[in-house]
């Protein structure tokens, strides 16, 4: 359904590789080997890419919206208190929202070079969005590819920086369950 939405609805080809992914490990995981490697391979044949030039081009389209008291190298991010309650529509699914699902599913198949590409794209155009919930998941992801890469002690700051932004209860048990795992 996904997939078929992703492509028909929203002809976005990174919704549709996130459902083919997705339905890889799904038959992974009840046993069918032989039908997700296929569907695998046929992701692997013409999967989505981030290029420089797309990085470029998004990172153009936000940069007017960068808060000038922002020098993106502080810790500290200063996000609104109350979000306002506009409504969903389907023109609100910005690239960022989609990437971060395209990372955590890149890191379930351990792609992990690619997945952070992703992961420090989100960091950035979430920090310039002010969307403080996309922002703490990116830093949990960041912190995930900091232990994977051997920095523990960069994991944790980042898990503590996530603890700080986080708002989503499930996000706040994801994270707790992640700084949990990573002291472990």
């Amino acid at each position: 359904m996904l997939n078929l939405f992703g492509k028909l609805v929203l002809e976005d080809k990174k919704i549709e590789d996130i459902s083919i992914l997705r339905k890889a490990r799904l038959l992974m995981n009840l046993g069918l080997k032989t039908e997700s490697d296929n569907l695998k391979q046929q992701w692997e044949n013409n999967s989505y890419k981030l290029t420089d030039d797309e990085k470029k081009f998004n990172f153009e389209k936000i940069k007017g919206l960068k808060d000038p008291k922002d020098n993106m190298k502080d810790k500290a991010v200063a996000f609104p208190y109350e979000d306002e309650k506009e409504p969903l529509v389907l023109e609100q699914v910005k690239v960022h929202e989609v990437w971060i699902h395209y990372a955590e599913e890149l890191l379930k198949w351990g792609e992990f070079v690619r997945a952070k590409e992703f992961i420090l794209e989100v960091n950035i155009h979430s920090r310039i969005l002010k969307d403080q919930e996309i922002y703490s998941q990116s830093l949990m992801l960041l912190s995930t590819i900091a232990y994977l890469e051997g920095e523990s002690a960069t994991a944790l700051r980042c898990d503590m920086l996530c603890h700080s932004y986080v708002k989503n209860m499930e996000t706040v048990e994801k994270a707790i369950e992640h700084t949990f795992d990573l002291l472990m």
